[in-house]
């Protein structure tokens, strides 16, 4: 399965968490994911998106990503569980076939939209710090090792 493009909802939305994880020179996109609301996730900082007939979650449309792009967010957002599956999104008023990563195993939600603007405020610095760490050990060790060492 040739994967070329992602849909970002959450933490990865922010440039800096992005460029620590996926890399640069990538093209950035606005998009919705109609159907789906960003959520809090309980005793975590990161979001997760749930079905939600009425909503439409804001995102970001990365397109032409390189093989290397994927493997370094498949790195990360394994660690907590993420993987993908395909999904439809609206950018520039067309309807894109692209993927999302979403939980493989049940994560309770707070049925309360999270907001980038306050994780960048009160914990973007700390998820940095953790992110560095972890993409430190990209090529060196998998996923698994990596969970087993933290502890998740």
């Amino acid at each position: 399965m040739l994967i070329n493009s992602l849909f970002l909802f959450g933490t990865l939305k922010d440039k800096d968490l992005f460029e620590i994880v996926i890399g640069t020179n990538i093209k950035i996109f606005p998009a919705i994911a109609p159907g789906f609301s960003v959520w809090k996730v309980k005793n975590a900082v990161y979001p997760i998106m749930v079905k939600d007939d009425k909503g439409a979650a804001d995102g970001l449309l990365l397109k032409n990503l390189t093989n290397e792009a994927i493997s370094r967010a498949d790195f990360y957002e394994q660690l907590f569980d993420y993987y993908l599956e395909p999904i439809q999104v609206s950018s520039l008023n067309q309807t894109v076939s692209t993927f999302v990563y979403m939980p493989q195993n049940s994560i309770e939600s707070i049925q309360e939209n999270w907001d980038l603007g306050e994780w960048q405020t009160g914990s973007a610095k700390e998820t940095y710090k953790f992110a560095k760490k972890v993409m430190s050990q990209y090529g060196f060790k998998s996923t698994e090792q990596l969970k087993s060492e933290l502890k998740f």
